[in-house]
């Protein structure tokens, strides 16, 4: 069965304009929150549209400078498309078991080449792991988690970091999923 996920990607307003213009560029590295791809946020504990512009502002202010590194921001709304064996949904307890599935065969097969205390979050390493080494998963093309992110002015300046989750993610490693992307909204931060 194919899912159609709404999703919202927020930025400044001439990044949208490239991304529009040119599509997404995937986000990439084993400290990634699920893994290598394009992030959006999505409809789970959030409403996402409502997270992407937060997160466009967040983007925008340079603490070290006490200033907004850009003046308009925007939300990008798209869709992605997947069908239910290339989804890992993480929001789900399923979705859990296949994670615990590749930390599970990583330790038994002594696969971790790493130390993993070095990583925030294991997670991203473990779903890029999964996509290059275990054959007998289906292609993970997107995912889905819930997370936290400071979200809000107040939790970035005190560093607030919980375990409580606050958002719902989305990362799309193969940008073909994404399909109807357009400006969502634009604002004068």
């Amino acid at each position: 069965m194919q899912n159609n996920l709404d999703i919202f990607h927020g930025t400044s307003k001439q990044i949208a304009d490239v991304i529009i213009r040119e599509g997404f560029k995937k986000s990439t590295g084993d400290k990634q929150w699920l893994g290598d791809g394009v992030y959006f946020f999505t409809n789970g504990l959030t409403a996402p549209q409502d997270a992407a512009k937060q997160w466009a502002e967040y983007k925008a202010w340079d603490n070290n400078n006490k200033r907004n590194t850009y003046t308009f921001a925007a939300v990008i709304k798209a869709v992605a498309e997947v069908d239910d064996e290339n989804l890992l949904d993480l929001t789900t307890e399923d979705g859990v078991k296949v994670l615990d599935y590749i930390e599970n065969h990583c330790i038994k097969n002594k696969l971790l080449e790493v130390n993993v205390k070095d990583y925030s979050c294991e997670d991203g390493y473990l779903i890029n792991f999964a996509r290059e080494q275990i054959d007998e998963l289906p292609d993970i093309k997107v995912v889905v988690g819930d997370v936290f992110i400071q979200l809000n002015k107040n939790q970035r300046i005190k560093r607030i970091h919980r375990h409580t989750a606050n958002c719902t993610i989305c990362c799309v490693n193969d940008t073909d999923c994404i399909t109807n992307v357009g400006l969502f909204k634009t604002w004068r931060i």
